[in-house]
């Protein structure tokens, strides 16, 4: 069944702001129709122009509570005309105050819930899926954007049609911001190397590389990961893949903590979207991250189960042994050091170091035949690498052999 156009956070009574806009209201040129989704900064209406009677052309209508900060409605709208309505990306055609507000029009796009078709979905649209949305975030990558909010109510599909939108850029970050934050975190830790080190200097080109992740220290002067450690009590862990062995996975953990002087972390996402590097408070972050949540997404496509991980308390530490107890304890350590960081595991690591099979975990007993489900493993597994500094790139994944096999055969994959 198809819903309507839907703004990032499910709809929810208390979440829910008074209404401030009435069906057949005139704002702005545009007929509000009726509400299709609300959260949690705002409402998405369905409207038309005020003078087209027979609704030939309809538009959605984000209304942003004027309780949003107003950097936040400025970042949103920079990203969409930086954009200009990109393949696979949602376009951004009109804005304008109403009563303190800010509305901004984009085309009206019909699409599928989500949790409708995760378990349904044929091998050959779940590529098509893949290969949308990889397309999105490489233009969003090209152009030196952050997401920070990729997930399934964000990102629209049309099964009959297989067509794709990745909307609502409320939390994104542009190059101007994340790349500079990147220069603090590199000015910081070449003040510390020269400190220890009298003499070292890197030329231009090579602070250009490492800030572009495509080349690091000499060895004896790569960073080091601080020694401040974070005791944290461990409850249990239980993600809804991991068995009635989960509780026995971790009984404490310690994740070490950068040293005071360099720029916050950013936080900004969904649980269970998060990337290893935004739950370890890496300060260097990049458009890979949204990588690692379109990764999540194909899995829960793959494997029929959604959400993958479940954290109700949206605890960092809980959303780390998660994604530990999944692809082991030796990759969640080498994550962590490539942020400079130390992850501390008080427990028998033999059973963390044993990764979960596709077999072990998967829903979808029609798909551990297929004769293309290596390919999509591999591509998953690419999405899902741990390290940021060894993840693919969207623009990358988009060559993969996967993709050229698909339009090279252009037949069904089952």
């Amino acid at each position: 069944m198809e819903s309507d156009f839907s703004v990032s956070a499910p709809t929810s009574t208390k979440m829910r702001k008074p209404g401030f806009i009435n069906e057949q209201e005139i704002i702005g040129g545009y007929r509000i129709l009726r509400s299709v989704g609300s959260g949690t900064f705002g409402t998405v209406y369905k409207a038309c122009k005020k003078d087209d009677t027979t609704h030939s052309g309809v538009y959605a209508v984000k209304f942003i509570y004027p309780t949003s900060r107003p950097s936040r409605i400025l970042n949103e709208l920079k990203c969409l005309k930086l954009l200009r309505g990109e393949k696979c990306i949602i376009s951004l055609l009109d804005c304008f105050l109403y009563r303190s507000a800010c509305l901004i029009v984009m085309p009206y796009f019909q699409h599928d819930d989500f949790k409708e078709y995760f378990r349904t979905l044929e091998m050959p649209k779940i590529i098509v899926y893949m290969h949308s949305l990889l397309t999105a975030l490489a233009a969003t990558e090209e152009a030196g954007i952050i997401h920070r909010d990729v997930k399934p109510r964000n990102v629209l599909f049309r099964v009959r049609d297989c067509k794709l939108l990745l909307v609502d850029f409320g939390l994104a970050e542009l190059g101007s911001k994340w790349q500079t934050r990147q220069e603090a975190v590199q000015a910081h830790r070449d003040r510390q190397l020269k400190r220890m080190h009298p003499g070292y200097e890197l030329s231009g080109s090579q602070k250009k590389a490492r800030i572009a992740g495509s080349e690091t220290s000499p060895s004896h002067l790569q960073k080091q990961p601080s020694q401040v450690d974070v005791p944290v009590s461990w409850p249990g862990v239980a993600a809804p893949f991991l068995g009635t062995n989960a509780r026995h996975l971790a009984r404490s953990t310690s994740v070490t903590a950068e040293q005071a002087g360099i720029p916050r972390a950013e936080r900004a996402g969904t649980p269970g979207f998060r990337a290893p590097e935004v739950l370890l408070g890496c300060a260097e972050q990049t458009p890979g991250l949204d990588v690692w949540s379109a990764g999540i997404i194909f899995l829960s496509l793959l494997l029929g189960r959604y959400p993958l991980f479940t954290n109700a308390d949206s605890d960092d530490l809980t959303s780390l042994m998660q994604i530990c107890g999944l692809f082991g304890a030796n990759k969640l350590k080498e994550a962590a050091k490539s942020c400079g960081k130390r992850i501390v595991l008080t427990l028998d690591e033999k059973q963390l170091n044993t990764p979960k099979t596709l077999q072990d975990i998967s829903a979808r007993k029609d798909f551990k035949e297929n004769c293309k489900l290596n390919l999509v493993v591999s591509l998953i597994n690419q999405c899902l690498e741990l390290n940021p500094t060894k993840r693919i790139k969207a623009t990358d994944s988009l060559s993969h052999c996967l993709f050229k096999n698909m339009f090279q055969e252009n037949e069904s994959f089952t």
